[in-house]
């Protein structure tokens, strides 16, 4: 779905964006080619085909609450999970004012 198709679901979303530099995720994508399955075709990628990924860098342009963890380390999972909470309860106000 489209960005102005999510807002025009008038429900209650909650954005969970990973922030990772693009270097570091490029890097972990190609670490990891070598234990995917081939029918992904991602062993004939390149480090310019990656490229395409760089608009996923930032989170969507919704006007619902966005919870951000830096995933360039180990995350605390428990951090995660009170903070998409806290989140669920402010989308589920907003989707109320609707």
């Amino acid at each position: 779905m489209s960005e102005p198709e999510l807002g025009a679901l008038n429900l209650p979303l909650v954005q969970l964006h990973c922030d990772c530099p693009f270097e570091v995720a490029r890097r972990r994508y190609f670490d990891r080619i070598p234990e995917r399955h081939r029918g992904y075709n991602e062993h004939e990628a390149t480090y310019d085909d990656y490229e395409a990924y760089r608009p996923l860098e930032k989170p969507l342009g919704l006007s619902w609450p966005c919870v951000r963890i830096d995933s360039s380390t180990r995350v605390d999972l428990e951090a995660v999970i009170d903070s998409l909470v806290l989140a669920w309860s402010v989308a589920v106000q907003l989707a109320a004012d609707l």
